[in-house]
Order: C-alpha cells, then sequence, then structure tokens
C-alpha cells in the first residue's frame, strides 16, 4: 500500500483512529480511576454498609479493559475504509473480548462479595460454623 495516494479524509481517519485509541490507552485508565474514585466513591460514601465498596472494586479495574476494547474497535472500523487489506470480520473476536471481560466482572463480584460477606460474619464472633457454611 502506497501512503502517498491516500487522500485527506483517509489522513484524517488514521489520525482520529490513533488519537482515539492512544488517547483511550493512556488517559483512559486515569480518567476511569477518577470517576470511580473521586465522584462514585463520594456517593458509597455516605452509605454505612462497605458493600458497595466491594461492588465498585469488581467492576472499576475491568472497566478500563472495556473501554480500551471500544477504543480499539471504533479505531479499526475507522481504519477499514482507508485500508482494503484490512477488510475481514472481526465481530466474534470482540463478542469473545466481551464475553471474557464480563465473565471477569462476574468472577470479581462473587468473589468481593463473598469475601465481604466473610468478613461481616467474622465480625460477630457468635455465629457457629454451620451457620457461616449455610447461612440459609
Amino acid at each position: 500500500m502506497d501512503l502517498s495516494n491516500l487522500t485527506q479524509q483517509q489522513w484524517i481517519d488514521i489520525i482520529i483512529a490513533l488519537v482515539v485509541f492512544l488517547g483511550t490507552a493512556i488517559l483512559g485508565r486515569w480518567i476511569i480511576k477518577l470517576i470511580f474514585t473521586r465522584v462514585i466513591r463520594r456517593f458509597t460514601g455516605l452509605t454505612k454498609n462497605t458493600l458497595d465498596d466491594a461492588i465498585i472494586d469488581a467492576i472499576a479495574p475491568p472497566t478500563y479493559w472495556l473501554a480500551l476494547v471500544y477504543a480499539f474497535k471504533f479505531a479499526f472500523n475507522r481504519l477499514s475504509s482507508v485500508f482494503d487489506q484490512l477488510r475481514f470480520d472481526l465481530d466474534q473476536v470482540y463478542f469473545v473480548l466481551f464475553l471474557l471481560i464480563g465473565f471477569i466482572v462476574v468472577w470479581r463480584l462473587i468473589t468481593n462479595i463473598a469475601n465481604w460477606y466473610g468478613e461481616q460474619l467474622a465480625k460477630t464472633g457468635e455465629v457457629e460454623l454451620s451457620e457461616q457454611l449455610l447461612p440459609f
């Protein structure tokens, strides 16, 4: 592919794709951390319960990866209109990535909620072992 034959619109598409992907990769983690630590933590700090903190701790890290996959999807779609060689279907790859991120979120939620529940039971020293293992 000869890059000297690209039109001005194609160069703009390349620059937009690079800026979006690299901007998300570089600034995404910082922005997501800022949103979760400054904005959402203020609301969850108002509750007496710490369950919401455990949920936020489970959701925050995979949110960056989700944003990164969406940025890649956007950038790749911009570039596919420029380069004919890039015209192949990535829908199945995106599906697997989104499914993997969803699985990680669910796994982290279950782990954090179970740990939170165990800590809450440990605070009450009166609970017997059988009640801890079978709370229902």
